[in-house]
């Protein structure tokens, strides 16, 4: 072959007219290179070829540097032919492509940035050709002349990983001990020298690593994908510890850290362990919005209503407002106490009937004596979960209309009775009536003069298919900065919790689903109470439990624990806290602190949501109305209760 390729009719004589064609190739220990032009028909005809052997230190070289290095090679050998002339050069080295097309500062690898420095004199178009169709190269590449170059400039390059990334010997030390031990790694490093086989015959852990070999090179004992190191599996956890010292957030976490390391997942792991992070978990950011979970519209009057009670110049009131006709009614209260919210009710009851359903707050609504008393007029309870008031909002807007009707009416010195009856009186607009009209089909008589006619009872039927469509007008409106999907919560699931007097969000445990909608019962661990929270005040959780979160304010709600004896949760006993006091409110008819008696909880036989002790139940049946039996404790405006100091006796 040697004989037929050196005589005259195989090799022609140079011609700068023609186009020109490098073929270049390495193999183990040798590179080789030939020149070719382009004659009639596209027929490549050879004009010259060379070859040697790698040095020492070139054998070293991973296969990219090799290919390159022959190209650095052919060059060198034809510069007098190909000099200030553009030329092809094939190449069976995917990523030699890549290389080529980087800017020299994008190359991660200093030998290649150095033969690509030496070639920027050239203009070359280099190109991938299937190893089979370079016979020449190839052939020139494994039969090399045992001629072996030196070149100055290369063996004198110094090569530091500080280039890179300055640390101290000692972490070097460590990454290179992790990488060598890494089985991954350890196959990626021998792929970068020895070759790339098909992405096929990969190993599963090897696969994500494939699509990046063009950019992987191997610097002193470590891996590195363009600039960036490629971390050993046993160092990532503590590297993601160094990194989010500062608890900062994930996304500049992820960000800082993809700008100097690597590793499949790094985002999803990042990710994870910071939401480890209980520092982090415990000053989280709010929930965003739900998308909007509308009531029900009613079809009859008078037939599903919201209250509330509010509190203006140190007098409560009962707020009653009618879901179907927006007619309000305030009723005066003597206390907060269950019997003078039942005798209001009974007074607003009595003039229109008794409703089917009542949406209202937890207490005193669900008091045992209000519970006795709608169980005996067929009304059915709905309450909204402590600290969500969002979930009575019809209520709630009618406490802000009155309480500005409390205040107008008290800076003109009127009686707010005539202001509600004109605000019942006065037509809304968006329903094209008043809630008078509505109610009670006719139009109140008031101080201003008016025809006979006005006066008289006039039906409105299309009441309801307003209702129904302004309710839809409001929630497309809502939902457009709803960000937040509703989760479903299960029983055992750990959730953190939040409501709208504690500063950090606290761990709990998911107990059970409550009746109402987005309702859920949760035992909390720093203080074993089982509360009730909305799925916008709680959030998922992958923490650790923690046992050092401080108590905040107790809250207004009945909150009651396990018998240790009896009752377990998630396989751990509950104990009951010493001093637990079931309350209703701050104004309460109950205020009975159990000294030794443990309360048990049944979930499934609790009715309206409301965890009430039995024996506390029993001991209000068997007062008088409105009297107690000990001396209520003294709460502060926080809720706290206000204990007793001890002084010395000195």
């Amino acid at each position: 072959l040697k004989e037929i390729i050196t005589k005259s009719p195989a090799l022609l004589p140079f011609d700068p007219k023609k186009k020109t064609i490098l073929q270049c190739d390495a193999s183990k220990n040798g590179i080789g290179c030939c020149m070719f032009q382009e004659h009639e028909n596209k027929v490549l005809k050879l004009v010259a070829c060379a070859s040697r052997s790698m040095n020492d230190h070139e054998v070293n070289y991973s296969q990219t540097e090799k290919e390159l290095l022959s190209i650095y090679y052919g060059t060198q050998k034809f510069h007098d032919f190909i000099y200030s002339f553009a030329v092809d050069v094939q190449s069976d080295h995917k990523p030699i492509i890549s290389i080529m097309k980087k800017p020299i500062c994008k190359i991660g690898s200093v030998r290649l940035q150095r033969l690509r420095l030496k070639l920027l004199k050239y203009t070359l178009n280099v190109y991938y050709v299937p190893g089979k169709d370079i016979h020449f190269a190839d052939m020139l590449s494994r039969s090399s002349l045992k001629v072996k170059v030196h070149d100055p400039e290369m063996l004198e390059m110094v090569h530091s990983v500080s280039k890179h990334m300055p640390m101290s010997i000692e972490r070097q030390s460590e990454l290179r001990s992790s990488t060598s031990k890494d089985e991954t790694l350890s196959k990626i490093i021998d792929y970068y020298f020895y070759g790339w086989p098909k992405e096929s015959s990969l190993t599963d852990d090897c696969k994500p690593y494939y699509k990046l070999k063009d950019s992987i090179f191997v610097e002193a004992g470590m891996v590195f994908f363009d600039d960036k190191l490629i971390v050993p599996n046993a160092l990532r956890n503590s590297l993601m510890k160094i990194m989010h010292k500062g608890h900062i957030g994930t996304s500049k976490t992820i960000n800082n850290a993809r700008k100097l390391f690597y590793w499949p997942g790094l985002n999803n792991d990042i990710t994870t362990f910071i939401k480890q992070c209980r520092t982090c978990e415990k000053y989280l950011p709010r929930n965003r919005k739900e998308h909007m979970l509308p009531h029900s519209i009613p079809k009859l009057r008078y037939n599903k209503l919201g209250s509330d009670i509010l509190e203006f110049a140190a007098k409560p009131y009962l707020v009653v407002i009618d879901y179907f006709s927006h007619w309000i009614d305030f009723i005066p209260l003597k206390d907060k106490t269950s019997n003078s919210v039942i005798n209001a009710f009974q007074d607003v009851f009595t003039k229109f009937g008794y409703p089917q359903t009542l949406i209202a707050d937890n207490l005193p609504f669900i008091s045992q004596k209000c519970l006795n008393y709608y169980r005996g007029k067929d009304i059915t309870v709905a309450t909204c979960t402590p600290e969500w008031h969002q979930s009575n909002g019809l209520a709630e807007k009618a406490v802000s209309i009155s309480k500005q009707i409390l205040r107008k009416s008290l800076e003109t010195n009127t009686d707010f009775r005539e202001s509600v009856m004109e605000y019942n009186n006065t037509e809304i607009i968006s329903l094209q009536a008043s809630p008078a009209q509505i109610l009670q089909s006719r139009s109140l008589r008031t101080q201003l003069p008016t025809i006979c006619k006005g006066l008289e009872p006039q039906i409105k039927n299309n009441v309801y298919d307003i209702l129904c469509k302004q309710q839809k007008q409001i929630k497309i409106h809502y939902d457009k900065t709803a960000r937040r999907n509703t989760i479903d919560f299960k029983t055992g699931d750990k959730v953190v919790i939040k409501s709208s007097k504690d500063i950090v969000w606290h761990k709990a445990i998911v107990m059970e689903k409550a009746k109402e909608p987005r309702s859920y019962w949760v035992r909390k661990e720093h203080n074993n109470k089982i509360a009730r929270r909305n799925s916008n005040q709680m959030k998922p959780s992958i923490t650790k439990s923690c046992t050092d979160d401080h108590v905040l304010n107790p809250e207004f709600y009945p909150d009651l624990v396990y018998k240790k004896d009896q009752s377990t949760c998630m396989g751990t006993n509950v104990t009951h806290p010493q001093n637990v006091i079931a309350r209703e409110n701050t104004n309460s008819d109950i205020f009975n602190k159990p000294s030794s008696s443990r309360v048990e909880h049944n979930p499934s036989r609790v009715d309206h949501d409301s965890y009430k002790p039995k024996s506390v139940s029993q001991k209000v049946t068997s007062k008088k109305p409105d009297t107690l039996e000990t001396k209520p404790p003294n709460v502060s405006k926080s809720g706290r209760v206000i204990k007793t100091p001890h002084k010395l006796n000195l």
